[in-house]
């Protein structure tokens, strides 16, 4: 198969443009260009799909470019695969109704955008037909489809070590699917995590719609999601469904102690987003719900006191800040609470923030709990470069601290995080 630079190449030479032609055509920067076609690096969707328009490909030369960059993607995927660690996925249709019922359209505006009939969108969502490459590629582009979803679909689900994970429709097993998946029982690929929580809460929704009285239900699966969100980095995707949780959550009898989670994520979304840091606003959402989470159990109250020091702290409210840190030792029972990485985060946190920034990188320096490890999820990761950081910038070590703030930097480029703030005071 020939290299997406060698088809971008011909492409751009049957046409007769030149290289500086095409980019500006385009709208993509010459060396860019320049770039893709020695294979020094490759496009991504948005990008090809970008250049394509530019070159008025047609859909035999689309198929070809798409194949080109998503077969070694695919590869890579593949071969970063364990196969001692298989993964579970669900069929192509269901993920790719789910992508359309993400973005919140029917099959006759998906069907409309690309051009072809309702029904046809139907075939494809219940597995009676499955799309061509260009038909395929356009419609996930129109649906907003991130690039790991478009290569899944791309090779038709197909990966290696992928087991079959079949949705389910009672309201008894979605409720164990649920729990199964909430408690990392089901080794879903991590990719995949996001359409299968917009399944689940869309069958759910259908059974509360046909009078089955699955309203807790519904709030476990927005809980659920919102966390896989604010896990990856997409922090007002995350309030918005947290919120959303916790609204249905306020129309049931009982509130479940892993609603909990809902606040948190409300919280986090509320103090630190790309538009603005008012860490005040967590903390006094946190606040509300710390006597619930003092009700349930003392682990819960030990991560909210947590939570809440950090606000407090960022907020610039040392009183507040060390009350809540102080309480949070206390109460938890293990013999060596610093030992635990998410302690030592929060504990170091609010040292640097009230003016003990060489404490705190003492107690960082001597654990091995806050190493940015790559194997994290990406907003633990961001979190504990930024701390690095700052601790060594108020500290008076800037070269170091500058080293943090571009890994920091980096973090965010490598995993979309657009909708992050990355905590730097």
């Amino acid at each position: 198969m020939s290299s997406v630079g060698s088809v971008i190449r011909a492409m751009r030479a049957q046409r007769g443009w030149s290289l500086r032609q095409t980019a500006a055509k385009a709208g993509i920067s010459a060396s860019t260009v320049s770039r893709w076609e020695t294979a020094t690096t490759s496009p991504c969707i948005p990008e090809l799909n970008q250049l394509l328009s530019a070159l008025q490909a047609t859909p035999q030369e689309r198929d070809c470019a798409y194949q080109a960059v998503l077969k070694p993607r695919a590869l890579k995927i593949v071969s970063e695969k364990s196969p001692n660690a298989p993964c579970s996925a669900p069929a192509p249709a269901d993920l790719l109704r789910a992508i359309r019922l993400r973005k919140g359209w029917s099959q006759e505006q998906a069907a409309s955008t690309i051009g072809v009939s309702a029904s046809m969108i139907s075939r494809w969502e219940n597995y009676e037909a499955w799309p061509g490459a260009f038909q395929l590629h356009a419609l996930l582009l129109a649906l907003g489809a991130r690039e790991p979803e478009i290569v899944w679909l791309a090779q038709g689900g197909d990966r290696h070590g992928a087991q079959p994970l079949s949705l389910p429709t009672s309201a008894a097993d979605l409720a164990r699917f649920i729990d199964d998946a909430a408690c990392n029982r089901l080794s879903i690929d991590p990719s995949l995590l996001d359409l299968v929580a917009v399944a689940l809460e869309c069958r759910i929704w259908n059974r509360y719609k046909a009078g089955d009285p699955v309203l807790p239900l519904l709030v476990e699966a927005c809980v659920w999601r919102s966390r896989i969100l604010l896990l990856d980095g997409r922090v007002v995707e995350a309030g918005k469904k947290a919120a959303q949780a916790l609204s249905v959550a306020s129309k049931c009898q009982k509130f479940e102690p892993y609603w909990l989670y809902a606040a948190h994520v409300l919280a986090k979304s509320s103090a630190e987003t790309y538009k603005r840091f008012r860490p005040i606003d967590g903390a006094a959402i946190l606040d509300d719900y710390l006597p619930l989470a003092k009700s349930f159990s003392p682990a819960f109250e030990v991560w909210f006191l947590r939570s809440l020091a950090e606000y407090a702290a960022m907020a610039g409210k040392p009183s507040l800040a060390q009350q809540a840190n102080d309480d949070a030792l206390k109460c938890d029972r293990r013999p060596e609470p610093l030992a635990d990485r998410h302690n030592l985060y929060s504990h170091a946190l609010v040292k640097t923030c009230m003016g003990q920034a060489q404490e705190a990188l003492r107690l960082m320096e001597e654990s091995p709990a806050l190493d940015c490890n790559p194997n994290d999820a990406p907003l633990q990761q961001l979190n504990e470069a930024c701390l690095w950081q700052l601790a060594l910038s108020r500290s008076g070590r800037e070269e170091e601290a500058a080293g943090w703030g571009r890994k920091a930097q980096t973090i965010l480029e490598d995993n979309n995080m657009w909708q992050a703030r990355a905590r730097t005071l």
